[in-house]
């Protein structure tokens, strides 16, 4: 509250956080949006979800592009638009691997991050309302975090 943040966000989170936004930079992003900040650059994709607003980030800081899926489903738009800006793959995806809410089950969260060409695969968006645990992503150069451990990547 003291300090002000910039928050990207989607059409429908934007819509969701704009009446608590004072005092801070709220950015909407829509697919093919691009927002640069101190050498950064976020890449904001089609996320294929039941929000028909989600979106999915690339970060590119010079050294090493990540993508965050965000909640997502296994689809060739997606995977197209992550190649159209990263032609050589990415170094990691963070991909969903519980199945649920219109989110990448564990097997097709592997094959997504195979498409990707992705160096490293982190499973997100498991063990909360579901069963599903990280062992079940079947990717060689998986790597999976530690909750409220850091980690370098």
């Amino acid at each position: 509250a003291d300090k002000e943040i910039t928050i990207l966000a989607s059409e429908g989170a934007y819509n969701h956080l704009l009446p608590m936004a004072e005092g801070h930079n709220l950015v909407l992003l829509a697919p093919h949006s691009v927002w640069s900040v101190n050498g950064v650059t976020f890449y904001a994709v089609h996320a294929e979800h039941s929000d028909r607003s989600a979106v999915g980030f690339i970060i590119d800081d010079g050294k090493k592009t990540y993508y965050v899926s965000g909640d997502t489903l296994y689809n060739y738009d997606v995977i197209d638009d992550v190649l159209d800006l990263v032609e050589d793959g990415v170094d990691y995806a963070f991909l969903p691997i519980n199945g649920r809410g219109n989110n990448m089950n564990a097997k097709d969260a592997a094959d997504f991050a195979y498409e990707l060409d992705a160096g490293r695969a982190v499973p997100i968006h498991y063990g909360m309302l579901d069963e599903v645990s990280p062992e079940s992503f079947d990717f060689e150069d998986a790597f999976v975090l530690t909750p409220f451990q850091p980690a370098e990547l």
